[in-house]
């Protein structure tokens, strides 16, 4: 990152683009000769699933346009799809359409106008070991990575290890089958005793 020697801050109030941002994990774009995208990977001791989480502060700033690329993978390093995936702020921020599990955002709005989009992520539908986010900058409209100064904002990271079978489930199958049990008993004894009857 071109800041901070490289390590991630917080937005607090002396650097703070609109209240949204405020205590938001902040991190810059790379300005090394190669001009590579900035990863930060979140690694899960087990699998999770993950209710909600987001990124902030996507705009055009200096005729360079700020990207960010979302992507969780399984235990397996499989990547998985997002269960939901968006924006609350439709005209600041282009999102990716691709219907993979990368999900690219664009920032559409100047940043001298305080104008930031965000996008929001949720993995309910499968555990979640690793969760990575890019972020580079571009030529307005383009693919390739250019020299900028910019910065992205992780926030509200939510999730719970993947619940274990409900013992309440458990318990209810375990009824199910005993009671299969104790009518098949029935069965054979009303037969022998229809056997003897007779």
């Amino acid at each position: 990152m071109w800041d901070n020697n490289s390590v991630p801050e917080l937005y607090d109030s002396v650097f703070l683009p609109t209240d949204e941002i405020l205590g938001t994990l902040r991190y810059t774009n790379d300005r090394t000769p190669e001009f590579t995208e900035t990863v930060i990977t979140i690694a899960f001791s087990e699998s999770v699933i993950i209710q909600e989480m987001g990124t902030v502060s996507l705009s055009i700033i200096q005729g360079r346009q700020e990207n960010a690329v979302v992507q969780a993978f399984d235990s397996s390093g499989a990547g998985v799809l997002a269960t939901t995936y968006g924006t609350t702020t439709p005209t600041l921020v282009a999102l990716d359409i691709d219907g993979d599990s990368a999900y690219r955002s664009r920032g559409l709005g100047a940043q001298e106008d305080d104008l930031y989009g965000n996008t929001f992520y949720s993995y309910t539908d499968q555990g979640i070991r690793e969760v990575r986010f890019s972020q580079y900058s571009t030529q307005i409209g383009g693919d390739e990575i250019v020299l900028a100064f910019g910065s992205q904002g992780i926030t509200n990271v939510s999730f719970q290890a993947v619940p274990e079978p409900s013992s309440a489930i458990l318990i209810s199958l375990g009824l199910v089958l005993l009671g299969n049990r104790r009518a098949k008993r029935r069965s054979h004894a009303g037969t022998a005793t229809r056997g003897l009857a007779a």
